[in-house]
């Protein structure tokens, strides 16, 4: 999955291992189905600023998501509406902190990453249409 900042450029996210994990499960609850999804990914940084990349960094163990109720499983499929919004989907945050190590890093002096944080809603999980 891919995306754009403007401090960062194009950010990717690539998933490492997709094998099952055993703390990956879906369990039913008062509220519906509650989705936990436990994986190590790798995200890539086109650039820092105006340090060209690319920055690539690994998570130093799997990392955990989890999801809202969910209605239904497997969530909708993901649409994108004209105006740019999207439906469908889950939306899966993450409870706590994720490190990461680097992978690859450009030559050069380099800015202090080690305060770096990333914050948003969440990962919006979901199957494209067909």
């Amino acid at each position: 999955m891919a995306g754009n900042d403007p401090l960062l450029g194009k950010v990717t996210w690539r998933y490492v291992d997709v094998d099952a994990n055993p703390l990956s499960t879906l369990r039913l609850g008062p509220d519906g189905l509650t989705q936990t999804m436990v994986f190590p990914f790798e995200m890539t940084f086109e650039r820092y600023g105006d340090v060209a990349g690319p920055l690539a960094f690994r998570t130093r163990g799997p990392a955990t998501f989890i999801s809202g109720p969910l209605a239904q499983f497997p969530p909708p499929p993901l649409r994108t509406a004209p105006d740019g919004t999207v439906t469908g989907g889950a939306l899966l945050t993450a409870p706590q902190p994720i490190s990461f190590t680097t992978t690859q890093l450009p030559g050069g002096p380099l800015p202090d990453l080690s305060n770096l944080q990333m914050q948003g809603p969440g990962v919006l999980e979901g199957s494209a249409p067909r």
